[in-house]
């Protein structure tokens, strides 16, 4: 039972070293669509040291993620979902995951 709690915590800090940096992706949107942080602010309905305050994260909210999305219209989960899809195909079997358990 040990060395199934290690692995997984093993898991879980490989997978924060791999995920992204998710304020730096929502820049990268911004910058892409020629969009200013205060625009977004305006959209989501904060002020806009609120929003570069969020674009300095490396997380945040799913919440808040699924409404930045919508309104940039733009998958960011699908970055999750990618890392998510290689890391537990190549780790299932080591992490102690039961296929039926997902």
């Amino acid at each position: 039972m040990k060395t199934q709690k290690t692995n997984a915590e093993h898991q879980t800090q490989s997978l924060s070293e791999v995920l992204p940096d998710i304020g730096d992706e929502i820049r990268k949107v911004l910058a892409r669509k020629h969009l200013s942080g205060a625009w977004l602010a305006v959209r989501i309905g904060c002020d806009r040291t609120n929003i570069y305050k969020i674009l300095r994260k490396k997380s945040i909210d799913t919440s808040l993620l699924l409404r930045i999305s919508v309104i940039l219209d733009h998958d960011f989960f699908g970055l999750y979902s990618r890392e998510f899809k290689h890391s537990a195909g190549d780790s299932a079997g080591s992490a102690g995951l039961d296929e039926n358990a997902r």
